[in-house]
């Protein structure tokens, strides 16, 4: 799992290929304007999501882990709160949705939690267990699926 400002993205481009593509496909916008839904990155295999949530609090959290993709979490406005867990520190016998890449983990166990704020992102592995969206009040977001 990452931490970071935006403005840091390139700081992690040699740990995968496409995360120069998302950052200057994240600039082609003024995302807090535009309509939220699905947009794809020309050239990849991965997608941006823009979603506006409303947040709840951490006691009500499902986490959820992937496979295939890697979760980019860049908060637009809100203060959003971000569950980790290792995933091996979680039972095997979690169900595992293949078409849609996700696990979901009701009332998961979670080792620690991150604010993260406008201006601010988290990068979430196949080897992490994250639980979003926790909070008080609206959070516009994108997460960004990238193939792992």
């Amino acid at each position: 799992m990452i931490l970071d400002q935006i403005g840091n993205l390139s700081h992690y481009y040699s740990m995968h290929p496409f995360l120069k593509t998302v950052e200057a496909f994240l600039k082609t916008k003024d995302w807090q304007k535009a309509t939220a839904g699905k947009y794809e990155i020309p050239g990849t295999d991965a997608w941006v999501s823009l979603q506006d949530v409303e947040a709840h609090p951490k006691k009500n959290a499902t986490a959820e882990f992937h496979k295939k993709y890697i979760d980019l979490q860049y908060v637009l406005s809100g203060d959003e709160w971000m569950g980790w867990s290792a995933r091996n520190s979680l039972p095997n016998a979690i169900p595992f949705d293949s078409d849609n890449d996700c696990g979901l983990i009701p009332n998961a166990p979670i080792d620690s939690w991150i604010q993260v704020k406008p201006g601010f992102f988290a990068i979430f592995y196949p080897c992490d267990v994250h639980a979003p969206c926790c909070g008080n009040g609206k959070i516009r977001k994108i997460v960004v699926k990238i193939p792992a």
